[in-house]
Formats: structure tokens, C-alpha cells, sequence
């Protein structure tokens, strides 16, 4: 079990969000944004039924590696304007650690979004 409930990390991610919008208006909001929640136990379950519903072409990448749900603390996914984070929720990381990964998550969410044609 991590330092926070889903709740919580839920508060915290969009709290991360408007501090990001505050800087850039980034047109990516609380309304076009899903989090999905996973630990390495059921992430696999958590990953497919998440890109099914929202992300289906995250389902041709290279997901089923062994190790691969303990590789990461937050994972940035986009799809024509909508937004969506996987957050690992037995996450250990302190509140500066974790709005440090939700930021960088967000950044990607904006690059991906700005950047790619």
C-alpha cells in the first residue's frame, strides 16, 4: 500500500494541472482527462482495459515486457484531445517527488499534443 489513496493522488494530479494551466493554458483540463490507477500487480489488467476504453493504439506497444508495470510511476497517454494517465497507486514518493512526476507527466501530455504533427 502506498502513502496515498486514489483519492488522493487524484487531487494532487489535478492540482499538478492547474498549476501547469496556470503557466500555459494548455487546453488540457480536469473534463478531457481520464486516470486510471495501478499497481504492478494488476497493471497489465489495468493498462489493456484503459487503452481499450480510451488509447487503443497504446495497445501495439511493447506493454506485456516482464517488469514493465515496475518500471514506471506515471505514464502519459493521448489520443485526438483527450488526455489520460496511468498512476501507479502504491506509489512511496513524497508530495514533491509526486508533483514532480504529475508535471512531468502533464509536460508530455502538452508536448505530445503541441509538438507532434
Amino acid at each position: 500500500m502506498g502513502r496515498y489513496t486514489e483519492q488522493e493522488l487524484r487531487d494532487i494530479f489535478y492540482d499538478a494541472l492547474d498549476f501547469f494551466n496556470e503557466a500555459l493554458d494548455s487546453g488540457i483540463t480536469r473534463d478531457n482527462t481520464v486516470l486510471a490507477f495501478f499497481t504492478p500487480d494488476n497493471g497489465l489488467e489495468v493498462y489493456e482495459r484503459f487503452c481499450r476504453e480510451h488509447f487503443p493504439k497504446n495497445l501495439d506497444e511493447d506493454y506485456k515486457v516482464e517488469g514493465y508495470f515496475q518500471s514506471f510511476a506515471a505514464q502519459a497517454f493521448v489520443d485526438r484531445g483527450q488526455y489520460g494517465v496511468m498512476i501507479r497507486a502504491d506509489t512511496g514518493f513524497r508530495l514533491p517527488e509526486l508533483h514532480r512526476v504529475f508535471l512531468h507527466e502533464i509536460s508530455h501530455l502538452f508536448c505530445c499534443e503541441n509538438e507532434i504533427e
